[in-house]
């Protein structure tokens, strides 16, 4: 269950990460 809810943790993270990156991208480029 830890290992479980670890992965999910990181999985949000990265998805997170991702789509912040696409709206920096996003804003940043005209």
């Amino acid at each position: 269950m830890k290992r479980r809810g670890a992965s999910w943790t990181v999985h949000r993270a990265h998805a997170m990460g991702k789509a912040r990156e696409l709206v920096a991208n996003g804003t940043l480029a005209p």
